[in-house]
């Protein structure tokens, strides 16, 4: 177990913070580094709506009983696998924006773009991501047998609905088995999404080294997409706030060192979040710093008053000049009422998080600056 999760941050791949990062690109009139996150976006979001409306195909053939379609799964995967090994932050930012219309789809897209970036962080060949990739995609697939009256429910199940709610896992994974074209790691991220770390879950109620590695690799990625989901019955998390949620539950709902690589993947201020700079600027996520988490790129949007901007720019959040003041920890952050107390600003120009907002209290609509990102560059050229 240990060797799996070992953390090397030697050989991390780049990745779109390595690739936005300009020397001087954090003047506000230097548009270099918004034009690069923009294409990136828009190549990205065309990939990822494709894979999708595939992945919808594919969900909607199991309702009515006809069998996977391997090559299509196997081109998603491939797919998804190599967007995010190329544009991992990109990738990251489009599994956020929210429609929950299409949200069993999309939430399984979102689950293997989240496990496929944590088995990128942790340095897994590709053939074991791609495995991700796949089950991540297909680990909610057992619900297509669940009747459309409990699925889509609107408001608390009741006990008998919850205990066939509870039986997906087991039926996902019969169908992956019954196709015998699948990895059994992937079947295990269908049958064991729902155990918990320190037992209680559900279908078996296993515990500890007992749960796959890959099964509690999509235990955190299940759990953290459909928390900061908007849900007819269920309003959405802000991405910080659902890191948050899932750190109350580390070491009994999730393995401890794997919600800290998860973290690690995704960012301690995941991207799409809201923030408020210390100089009282406000901007979004759009890049994590993978080397020192406190130290993102910041798509900087509106003023200390949430006045919009015209022209929005991308700065780096620079790290401090001391040494100590960089060291951090998690409980500092997660317990400390989402303020990042005790970092001192940085002494040029204040670029340094502050803390993390909710957009409505600005009355921002992070989604809507991603959904437009192509109009920034029509704006700049």
């Amino acid at each position: 177990m240990k060797k799996v999760i070992k953390q090397d941050n030697s050989n991390i791949r780049k990745d779109s913070y390595d690739l936005l990062t300009k020397e001087n690109d954090e003047a506000p009139n230097n548009p270099e580094g918004l034009k690069l996150l923009t294409e990136e976006i828009e190549i990205t979001k065309a990939t990822y709506d494709e894979n999708l409306s595939i992945v919808s195909d594919i969900l909607n053939d199991i309702k009515i009983e006809k069998k996977i379609d391997i090559e299509k799964i196997q081109i998603v995967a491939k797919s998804l696998v190599n967007n995010v090994l190329k544009h991992t932050d990109a990738m990251l930012i489009l599994s956020r924006v929210r429609k929950f219309d299409d949200y069993t789809f999309k939430h399984s897209v979102n689950v293997a773009i989240l496990t496929i970036a944590l088995g990128k962080y942790l340095n897994y060949p590709d053939k074991e991501v791609e495995i991700l990739g796949t089950g991540g995609l297909l680990h909610d697939c057992g619900k297509m047998k669940v009747p459309n009256e409990i699925l889509n429910k609107e408001g608390r199940f009741s006990e008998a609905e919850f205990e066939i709610m509870k039986k997906h896992p087991i039926y996902g994974a019969e169908i992956l088995e019954e196709s015998a074209q699948f990895d059994q790691k992937s079947i295990l991220m269908a049958l064991q999404h729902h155990e918990k770390y320190s037992g209680g879950g559900y279908p078996t109620g296993c515990t500890g080294s007992k749960i796959s590695t890959f099964g509690m690799m999509t235990a955190v990625a299940d759990v953290y997409d459909a928390i900061t989901s908007d849900r007819v019955y269920n309003k959405a998390l802000n991405p910080f706030e659902g890191l948050k949620k899932l750190y109350t539950e580390k070491g009994h709902q999730f393995h401890p060192t794997i919600f800290e690589h998860f973290v690690y993947s995704i960012g301690l201020f995941p991207l799409g979040s809201l923030v408020q700079l210390k100089n009282g600027l406000i901007g979004i996520i759009v890049s994590v710093n993978r080397n020192n988490l406190m130290y993102p790129r910041v798509l900087v949007i509106a003023n200390e008053t949430g006045k919009m901007f015209f022209m929005p720019y991308i700065v780096n959040v620079n790290p401090p000049r001391s040494e100590e003041s960089g060291k951090w920890t998690m409980e500092s952050i997660f317990e400390d009422n989402k303020e990042t107390k005790g970092f001192a600003p940085d002494e040029k120009q204040g670029y340094k998080v502050d803390k993390v907002i909710e957009p409505s209290e600005y009355n921002i609509d992070v989604d809507f600056q991603f959904n437009n990102m192509q109009k920034l560059i029509q704006q700049i050229s």
